[in-house]
């Protein structure tokens, strides 16, 4: 795609040309990397903790490839999520980027807070967001970097 050129009249200033990014570069400035490395993290916690006997240890890398796996899941109308690894209704983008046995483990323990720290229902303190707190922060912050336009 190339930009056009254009001719501005008037006293405003021309509009800053920005630099075209890959839907990527768009997701990850308002979903952020950092948001990544929180599941990551607290998934590989919390595992343990539901199964001590079968801890996950998920990479930064594969977590990136959970959360494209759930973004393009819902582009399809399947019923369940494990249809797109069956043979009959097989999805190849997906299945190539994670097995089945992969991704199901990780579904069952993505998380994005300690839950050693939970606080009780009838504290003061307590708050109904808490489980995605963190990550609502996250996205809070990306969103307030991102340049308004003017009206």
């Amino acid at each position: 795609f190339e930009v056009p050129a254009a001719e501005f009249t008037g006293t405003l200033p021309s509009p800053p040309i920005h630099e075209e990014l890959e839907p990527v570069d768009y997701f990850y400035s308002m979903f952020g990397k950092e948001s990544i490395t929180l599941m990551k993290n607290q998934s590989n916690l919390y595992s343990p903790q539901m199964n001590p006997n079968k801890p996950l240890c998920v990479s930064e890398n594969e977590m990136n490839r959970f959360i494209s796996i759930l973004l393009m899941t819902d582009v399809y109308s399947f019923p369940q999520q494990r249809f797109f690894w069956m043979n009959a209704t097989r999805v190849e983008s997906l299945t190539s980027a994670m097995s089945r046995d992969q991704f199901l483990p990780i579904k069952r323990n993505i998380n994005v807070v300690d839950n050693t720290n939970i606080l009780d229902n009838n504290d003061p303190n307590f708050d109904r967001a808490y489980k995605v707190g963190p990550l609502l922060n996250i996205f809070k912050e990306n969103f307030r970097k991102i340049p308004k336009e003017e009206k």
